[in-house]
């Protein structure tokens, strides 16, 4: 299991997107700390596309 920091985009359809960038991800210790949310994705997944519904655990009210 992959477990990726968000941060949320409010609107008309709530979304998160990761809090850093995919291809800095693996060190980049200062986007978990910028988090306000981590998103969980499966082992299996070989990939995320926008839009993709995946298990989030909110950090923030």
């Amino acid at each position: 299991m992959q477990v990726i920091p968000v941060v949320f985009q409010h609107g008309p359809t709530p979304r998160c997107a990761p809090a850093v960038h995919a291809s800095s991800i693996s060190h980049s210790v200062g986007g978990f700390g910028a988090a306000q949310g981590y998103a969980l994705v499966p082992a299996e997944a070989t990939q995320i596309n926008p839009g993709d519904e995946v298990e989030v655990l909110r950090m923030i009210p």
